[in-house]
């Protein structure tokens, strides 16, 4: 009965050493998981803040812009605040130096959900 007792107890202790030992080692990949996964997170924000700044400079050269409010979702500028993650301001300013007179887009692009300005730029009217 002593035997089978001491038996018992080496396999419990053997097991407690083997989660000891083991367990940082699992903390230590978790932490090392939710680290680079927050990495990817934020390269892929920026890649798509990339993205959005270049779907928006693409269609300005093909289209007459508008003043006002454009949001961003899925690869496209829209009207309407749908599960946009950007947002595009478009003011127009009118210039005028001695006898030229010139239009000016002035575009501010902002992140819906910390409001941060992330890029701003300009173009200027071409009349057709």
């Amino acid at each position: 009965m002593k035997r089978k007792g001491f038996i018992l107890l080496e396999i419990s202790c053997s097991i407690v050493l083997f989660l000891l030992a083991f367990l940082s080692f699992f903390s230590l990949q978790k932490r090392m998981l939710s680290f680079l996964w927050l990495r990817e997170k934020q390269y892929d924000k920026k890649w798509e803040q990339r993205n959005a700044i270049i779907s928006f400079q693409a269609k300005i050269q093909k289209e007459r812009m508008e003043e006002g409010e454009f949001y961003y979702n899925n690869a496209k500028w829209s009207l309407d605040n749908m599960n946009s993650k950007f947002l595009l301001k478009v003011s127009k300013e009118h210039l005028r130096n001695g006898d030229k007179e010139e239009d000016i887009y002035y575009f501010q692009m902002f992140d819906i959900e910390s409001s941060k300005k992330i890029w701003e730029g300009w173009s200027i009217v071409i009349p057709k």
